[in-house]
């Protein structure tokens, strides 16, 4: 009798043990992979990153000439979208950094409440398109102690999921 309980334990054992050891071999193998996949992210944003900065500079050279009210107006739309693209970009790069723990909290003093209008008139043209009355309303708020790039993510996410 004893002997089948030392076995049944030591078996036991043995299936703890495996389990851990297997356990411990994914965990490192899916490491391997996020940090992959993190490095891939980011160097999928750097590429994306030049080409947009290429479309961008014309774009602003030819609002700072003598445009026709009609390609003016296209002109803006297409250089907002590039701003969007490349803040989409910048987010990936964000997150990249969060993945490899390179990602720092870059505070500076700023008038929070003109950030805020500033990344609130991007969704106006947003909000009309779908027929939506977008009204910004935003009382002063002194200089606060922030980081703007985290705040325009954060609130960029809000106002866009909310216009869906």
């Amino acid at each position: 009798m004893e002997a089948r309980l030392i076995l049944l334990l030591s078996g036991f054992i043995g299936f703890l043990y495996y389990r851990y050891h297997n356990g411990l071999k994914l965990s490192r193998e899916l490491e391997k992979v996020n940090e992959i996949k993190s490095k891939f992210f980011g160097n999928v944003s750097h590429e994306f990153r030049t080409p947009l900065t290429l479309i961008k500079g014309p774009l602003e050279n030819w609002l700072d000439s003598d445009l026709p009210p009609e390609l003016r107006k296209d002109a803006k739309m297409m250089l907002r979208n590039s701003e969007r693209l490349l803040f989409l970009v910048d987010q990936l790069l964000s997150l990249s950094k969060v993945d490899s723990g390179n990602f720092q909290v870059k505070h500076i003093k700023a008038n929070l409440s003109l950030a805020l209008k500033g990344i609130s008139n991007f969704f106006i043209h947003f909000a009309h398109d779908k027929s939506i009355n977008y009204t910004i309303n935003i009382d002063d708020s002194g200089q606060s102690l922030v980081d703007l790039h985290i705040i325009e993510i954060i609130v960029t996410n809000i106002l866009s999921n909310a216009l869906k």
